[in-house]
């Protein structure tokens, strides 16, 4: 978090500097910045690694030997899809683009659909920074392409719809052409729907079966037996699913809102993150990109049973 009292330090840490007052000014600037979706990235000369934020949260995104950044999995998981594809083919398929990224800040993807015909996908990035990603897509017919000097090829019988969201609309003109993956899919590495918990102490005896937790505002969930899960607010009530392993509770609810909550030491809390589903560009009106897809933190408190 770019509050939290050693967020200096760590980026000092990160980008192996030793200007902690540089750190601290341009932590202060972006907290100060009127814009929320304002995302910026701290890169000193020759630095091997670079610090990006957005939001109040920042990361540390390490840069290769030719000077381009290497990305985890999650910057393409989700942004890039192609219905009918099995999970590891489809990581493979992004590894190897990333992977390409960091060797040449540059790679070429091809997905062939079942009638011959196929979608080029390009990237290209600059040396020395992570915050965005060039991309575009162009559709090529059955028979006017090649194979060789693709990065990776996507061939599956079963290939249904090419889907890519978070594409940056014409709202946003400095970014505009760029694939606007969020910079919380660097920050928070994902596991399947839900996001990883993070590292730390968990409290394996915690119950949840039957309790019932209350947000700032007024929401109360309640974990009932059997799996379901109730989310209601002052207007409405919502249903979902939960499970719960290790002291971590992951829960969906609604068509596609996912939490993942770590209980506290003393059993009080339970606080992490949330994800609405992606949606596809199609769907997203311009300038709303980074709401539809955000991320956010999310704590509760236990109410007390009557």
């Amino acid at each position: 978090m770019l509050s939290a009292p050693d967020a200096a330090a760590g980026i000092v840490r990160c980008t192996g500097q030793s200007a902690p007052a540089e750190a601290q000014a341009w932590i202060a600037a972006l907290l100060g910045s009127a814009d929320p979706d304002d995302a910026r990235e701290f890169a000193p000369a020759q630095a091997p690694a670079v610090a990006i934020a957005a939001r109040g949260w920042w990361t540390c995104v390490q840069l290769s030997p030719t000077r381009f950044p290497i990305y985890p999995l999650e910057v393409l998981s989700e942004t890039i899809s192609v219905d009918g594809v099995a999970a590891p083919a489809m990581a493979d398929f992004h590894r190897r683009l990333l992977r390409a990224l960091a060797e040449r800040g540059q790679a070429l993807g091809l997905v062939v659909f079942p009638t011959g015909h196929g979608n080029q996908l390009s990237f290209k990035v600059a040396p020395n920074t992570a915050l965005y990603l060039g991309f575009t897509k162009e559709f090529l017919r059955a028979g006017t392409y090649v194979d060789n000097g693709m990065t990776a090829v996507l061939r599956d019988p079963a290939i249904g719809t090419l889907r890519i969201t978070n594409m940056v609309e014409a709202s946003r003109d400095n970014v505009k052409g760029q694939l606007a993956f969020p910079a919380e899919r660097v920050m928070w590495p994902m596991d399947g729907d839900y996001i990883q918990p993070a590292p730390g102490p968990v409290n394996t005896a915690q119950v949840f079966e039957g309790t019932r937790w209350t947000s700032t505002q007024q929401t109360v969930i309640a974990f009932q037996p059997g799996g379901v899960a109730t989310m209601t607010s002052p207007r409405t009530t919502s249903t979902g699913t939960w499970e719960a392993r290790d002291g971590v509770v992951r829960m969906k609810i609604g068509s596609g809102t996912f939490y993942t909550l770590r209980a506290s030491a003393d059993g009080k809390t339970l606080a992490g993150r949330a994800r609405n589903t992606p949606r596809p560009a199609k769907d997203i009106p311009p300038g709303m990109e980074a709401v539809m897809g955000k991320m956010r933190h999310w704590t509760i408190t236990l109410t007390p049973a009557p």
